[in-house]
C-alpha cells in the first residue's frame, strides 16, 4: 500500500536540491533529479548497483535484503540515492524518497507481480 509520504516531489526535498547545486551540473534542460546526468550511473547502472550490493552485504550480513536481482537492485538503488544526497543516516534514520525516484527505479527493476513495499518509518519496537 502506498502512503502520502510516498507522494513527494524531488523539488520539495532540500537535500536533493542542494545535491544538484553541489555537483555544479547545468540544470538547464532537466526538471527532475532523475534527469541529472550522474543519476543513471550512480543509481540505475547494474554494475554500480552490484558493487554497492556487495558493500551493503559486507556491512549488514544476514540482515541484508535478499531475493531476486530486481529486488536487490531496487533496494540498493534507493540506498544509493540516500547515500548520495544525505551521506550516512544511520540504521533507524529513514527519509522517504520522491515518487519520481521510486517510479524510475521500479520501471527499471520491476517486480513481476507488481508487489512493492514502499517507504516505512522505523518501527519503534525494533530500535
Amino acid at each position: 500500500m502506498e502512503f502520502v509520504h510516498n507522494c513527494i516531489c524531488c523539488k520539495e526535498i532540500a537535500a536533493i536540491q542542494e545535491k544538484i547545486v553541489h555537483t555544479g551540473v547545468d540544470t538547464e534542460g532537466f526538471s527532475c533529479f532523475t534527469d541529472h546526468p550522474w543519476y543513471s550511473a550512480t543509481c540505475l547502472n547494474p554494475g554500480t548497483l552490484e558493487t554497492a550490493y556487495y558493500a551493503y552485504r559486507q556491512q549488514y550480513g544476514d540482515r541484508a535484503v535478499e531475493g531476486d536481482l530486481p529486488r536487490k537492485y531496487r533496494h540498493v538503488s534507493y540506498r544509493q540515492v540516500i547515500r548520495w544526497c544525505y551521506g550516512y543516516l544511520g540504521r533507524h534514520n529513514k527519509v522517504p524518497l520522491p515518487a519520481c525516484i521510486m517510479g524510475i527505479t521500479r520501471t527499471t527493476f520491476p517486480d513481476e507481480g507488481g508487489n512493492y513495499e514502499g517507504f516505512r518509518f522505523p518501527d519503534l519496537d525494533d530500535m
